[in-house]
């Protein structure tokens, strides 16, 4: 998991009470490494007499109910349950009495998982990045575009039954800040001093606590709330970081001799499969390197998935018979490249007299592409049953799950089961 730093900072103002609540969520071993940590502000809908309820209401129920759904969930899936099941709490709450009527509040939630991170958004707090010394708001204020509405909410949790949430999500980099806060900051402040008390505060505490101070002396009308993140180092790349950032890239379209793709020129078309292609391309240097993609047809995301599974593993495999996979950070399109290497097939090498020894004909009978990683001596069902999903899975990674399922005769449960056991194999031996 990311090592994270943060703070906070939440200052009532002119206003009575305080209708801002935040709040972050820091778990520890498995449920890390699964759901990763959650930060939240919300906003409760300004001089509503049930405001703060609905904000920490919120707040609260996301960061626990969030860490109750299910790790084979998608990250937007879990958030989306837990919010729109919040928001349906919300509006039948709401409908019950004359003061809880149009009880209602923003929310803007970030997760940071791995290497990556995930927002979820309702209303006008807003989520900034600084990056490389440069602010950029990540979130969209959610208010009417009429200049006498300015300020009137369009979306909010509690508003509407049929809530609609922006979700978002990319890529972490080590130094990143995020900064989630609500609008008597950043309406007060303005982006150019937001970025400078970020720029400037290198703890997130003391970073938080300059924005709502800030904010407040500067003569804000409202709560001035603010919650800093630093991200200080990044964990090594897992698979699902690899599968989620496949997926968001496009499929290239088919590719002729001399296309360019990514800065890398096309020589030929290797070899078409019903659901790959592959094609020898040369780099700006002019090395020869293989590219393997989907073909245009195949574009969903379970085939993706499937190549970003296979891409992830090969990079785990050193072996000097077997290719390897390239770094290209030009790329910007669903493939991976691997090392080139001159050869012959097996059909040319009988045709050329090559007589293959008892060896030799074992491991082409196996499957000798892949070789076993398990050092077992005493083979149990579950280590039998591991090894031929691990020898069979180069064969089969370019299908999808189901039909890996299928070929195996196993339920969903118990190829999540395999894989995470593949997945740990590899992990270990990399750090042996």
């Amino acid at each position: 998991m990311p090592q994270i730093s943060l703070g906070h900072s939440s200052l009532t103002g002119p206003r009575p009470r305080n209708e801002d609540f935040c709040g972050a969520a820091t778990p520890e071993g498995p449920e890390l490494d699964a759901k990763g940590i959650l930060a939240a502000v919300a906003d409760g809908v300004g001089g509503h007499a049930n405001g703060r309820e609905a904000a920490e209401y919120t707040v609260r129920g996301l960061l626990s109910d969030y860490y109750a759904t299910p790790d084979t969930w998608a990250v937007n899936k879990s958030l989306d349950t837990v919010i729109k099941a919040l928001n349906r709490w919300l509006v039948a709450h709401a409908a019950r009495t004359r003061e809880t009527a149009g009880m209602a509040t923003t929310l803007s939630a970030i997760v940071l998982r791995g290497r990556r991170y995930y927002l979820a958004h309702v209303g006008d707090s807003r989520i900034y990045r600084l990056r490389g010394g440069r602010l950029e708001q990540l979130s969209t204020d959610h208010v009417w575009e009429h200049p006498e509405l300015k300020n009137v909410l369009s979306r909010a949790v509690g508003l509407d039954a049929h809530l609609s949430v922006d979700y978002a999500d990319g890529e972490l980099e080590a130094g990143n800040v995020f900064a989630l806060m609500s609008d008597g900051i950043w309406g007060q402040l303005g982006d150019r001093k937001i970025a400078d008390i970020l720029q400037s505060e290198a703890d997130p505490q003391a970073a938080a606590t300059r924005l709502a101070v800030t904010a407040e002396g500067g003569g804000s009308q409202d709560n001035c709330t603010a919650l800093v993140l630093r991200v200080d180092a990044l964990p090594a790349e897992r698979l699902r970081d690899n599968v989620a950032r496949l997926r968001q890239l496009p499929l290239p379209p088919r590719l002729k001799p001399g296309q360019q793709l990514d800065g890398l020129t096309v020589d030929a078309l290797l070899h078409e499969s019903m659901v790959t292609l592959l094609y020898r391309v040369r780099d700006a240097r002019g090395r020869a390197c293989v590219l393997k993609t989907l073909r245009p047809e195949h574009d969903d995301p379970q085939a993706a998935a499937a190549l970003a599974h296979e891409e992830w593993l090969a990079r785990r495999v050193s072996d000097a018979w077997f290719p390897q996979v390239i770094p290209h950070p030009q790329r910007s399109h669903l493939y991976y490249l691997m090392s080139w290497h001159d050869g012959a097939t097996l059909k040319a090498r009988l045709e050329g007299g090559h007589r293959f020894g008892a060896g030799e004909e074992s491991r082409w009978r196996r499957g000798h592409l892949w070789p076993h990683t398990l050092p077992v001596t005493t083979i149990n069902d579950q280590q039998a049953a591991l090894l031929d999903f691990e020898k069979n899975w180069w064969a089969l990674s370019g299908s999808k799950e189901s039909e890996i399922r299928e070929r195996f005769n196993i339920s969903p449960t118990r190829y999540y089961q395999l894989l995470n056991a593949l997945i740990d194999t590899e992990d270990a031996l990399a750090h042996d």
